[in-house]
């Protein structure tokens, strides 16, 4: 009995010493995705870099019918065994960071919901993003 408690521990302990595997999917490059909101038919672009877990890049919003709307941005972020989080920095200020939450579907896309972070105002929509 103690040396089965013996090995549980062991093994508890080597789970708990070993560090993320890095992700076999490769998500950098570019990603586009369409939503619709009040401001009519939206176009996301995401350039991400992948060094590792970390994701990094550019992000940008065309809206087809409010062109001064239209936003761009920096991303950074994280992936892990399929699970996108990003975070949506505007070059402008003070408009609204957002968080992309998603999850990978096929090595070619991911689902997930974009919502508004550090805003006075709150909106969440999906949206899923295609590599290019």
């Amino acid at each position: 009995m103690r040396y089965l408690m013996a090995v549980c521990l062991l093994m508890e302990v080597a789970g708990c010493a070993r560090s993320p595997v890095a992700p076999s999917t490769d998500v950098s490059g570019v990603w586009i995705g369409l939503s619709s909101t009040a401001l009519g038919a939206e176009t996301f672009t995401f350039t991400v870099a992948q060094g590792g877990l970390l994701l990094s890049g550019a992000w940008s919003v065309v809206f087809s019918a409010a062109p001064s709307a239209n936003q761009s941005g920096r991303l950074s972020g994280n992936v892990d065994l399929g699970a996108v989080l990003l975070t949506l920095t505007p070059d402008i200020q003070p408009n609204c960071n957002y968080v992309f939450n998603a999850t990978l579907t096929t090595i070619a896309k991911m689902d997930g919901h974009l919502q508004t972070a550090n805003c006075t105002t709150s909106s969440v929509e999906s949206l899923e993003l295609i590599k290019q």
